[in-house]
């Protein structure tokens, strides 16, 4: 009897360890957003590159080649 209440406590002990490693992953991983007047303010964004002046030339997986060109 004493070695199932045994195992009861560590299937408990590990449950419990498994859930608060999982609370506390995605809190852990959340960002400060600033705010002004109450409304979450929108990041700038990235910067966009330049469009190239020739054509460019992009390899698949299927064999065939694709090329972009800029009009």
């Amino acid at each position: 009897m004493r070695s199932h209440m045994r195992s009861w406590r560590v299937f408990g002990a590990v449950c419990l360890t498994a859930l608060a490693a999982l609370a506390s992953g995605p809190g852990a991983a959340q960002q400060k957003v600033p705010f002004r007047n109450g409304i979450p303010v929108a990041p700038n964004g990235l910067e966009i590159p330049p469009l190239p002046d020739k054509p460019v030339y992009y390899k698949t997986a299927e064999g065939q080649d694709i090329r972009v060109v800029v009009l």
